[in-house]
């Protein structure tokens, strides 16, 4: 369907308020690259771009939703007795994020990835704490002074 540059009647027409609105729910809630909602609208990236950047909705970093970085942030997010309990198969299921990074990030996770406990900052970034070995009591032997 082509439309004349009137946004909001285009929008109005697809059932949403106005063009934020539409623009908002295509863009952040279906999380749709660009290059779709354009070929949806009938209009180029490059009038896609333009109009997310006037209503000043906030793009995506280049491979959108589906960077492995965003992708290990959610696995990082979950309890991790769950993360390593369950099969990379269940968990890509569950969490969206592919198999093979499930499997990968698994097997770091096993096989010494991480010894510490991944902690929570208060901006929303993670830390690793490391954990401490108990210190072991020494055992005195005869070698050392003042012991017969």
């Amino acid at each position: 369907m082509r439309f004349d540059n009137d946004w909001d009647v285009l929008a109005k027409h697809l059932g949403f308020t106005d063009e934020r609105d539409m623009l908002e729910d295509l863009y952040e809630t279906q999380e749709l690259p660009i290059s779709e909602i354009a070929r949806r609208l009938e209009v180029g990236t490059a009038t896609i771009n333009r109009r997310l950047d006037q209503l000043g909705v906030c793009k995506r970093k280049r491979g959108g939703a589906n960077r492995s970085g965003d992708q290990t942030l959610k696995l990082f997010r979950l309890d991790p007795r769950v993360v390593l309990s369950l099969r990379p198969k269940l968990l890509s299921e569950l969490t969206g994020v592919s198999k093979p990074l499930c499997y990968k990030f698994q097997k770091s996770r096993i096989l010494g990835g991480s010894d510490g406990l991944l902690h929570l900052e208060p901006g929303g970034g993670l830390r690793e704490v490391q954990q401490v070995e108990p210190a072991t009591p020494s055992v005195a032997t005869s070698e050392e002074p003042g012991l017969p």
